[in-house]
């Protein structure tokens, strides 16, 4: 999971760069970049943290959730600055992916307090309502910009056991009334959202993968053109 961790880090500093090479010198990219930069330097004293069990059970949504929501803004800047429609509904969709993944992995947490203590403190039951809000709003996001093969297989998951299971508890989570889990639920329901992380990390991968390809066969279109203009 760290190694996938730095590998996105690094994309995305990549990324960034190849946009600065190609011409564009956008203030608020460049603002968000930053903010991306200023949170990132906080995973080392997550993961001392999380190693020597020390870490909170929020620290994951004040330290990784920032990260992914601020990574993700970039992908949402750079496809509005895309001229091309496909390509800009192509961003906006891998974008609302990895903020609708987000909001999941920020219950994870949660729901493992809440089956162990039947009932989520104020706090905690604030921050499931936001998750459930940005799961609503993403969604629908998804449906419509997504491709239709990946927007399928992510529809698929939540028919499974596992996923129904995740949508269960997670609107028992919601109504935050007094709840007495099932023997072996807790471990269902960690299993369920490591499955879910890593299945959706895949099909958001794809995502991205589509549009990069979309974005090579723009350009080599692009060349086309210019040898005909010559």
């Amino acid at each position: 999971m760290r190694l996938q961790t730095d590998a996105a880090i690094e994309t995305l500093d990549r990324a960034y760069n190849d946009v600065l090479a190609a011409g564009y010198e956008d203030a608020a990219l460049k603002a968000i970049k930053d903010s991306f930069d200023k949170r990132v330097s906080r995973i080392g004293e997550f993961r001392t943290k999380t190693d020597d069990g020390t870490a909170p059970p929020l620290l994951a949504l004040e330290i990784m959730q920032p990260i992914v929501a601020v990574g993700s803004d970039m992908t949402r800047r750079a496809g509005l600055l895309a001229n091309e429609q496909q390509l800009a509904t192509a961003a906006a969709g891998y974008y609302a992916f990895m903020q609708l993944s987000d909001a999941y992995q920020a219950i994870n947490r949660l729901g493992q307090a809440y089956i162990k203590t039947g009932a989520l403190e104020a706090p905690s039951f604030g921050a499931v309502q936001r998750s459930d809000t940005l799961i609503k709003t993403h969604l629908k996001a998804v449906t419509e910009a997504v491709p239709a093969d990946i927007l399928a297989r992510y529809k698929a998951f939540w028919d499974r056991p596992d996923g129904q299971l995740m949508e269960r508890i997670r609107l028992l989570m919601l109504e935050n009334k007094p709840y007495q889990a099932a023997e072996g639920e807790l471990e269902a329901w960690i299993a369920s959202h490591n499955e879910r992380r890593i299945y959706v990390s895949d099909l958001i991968r794809a995502t991205g993968d589509q549009m990069l390809q979309m974005i090579d066969n723009m350009a080599a279109a692009a060349r086309m053109r210019l040898v005909v203009l010559l």
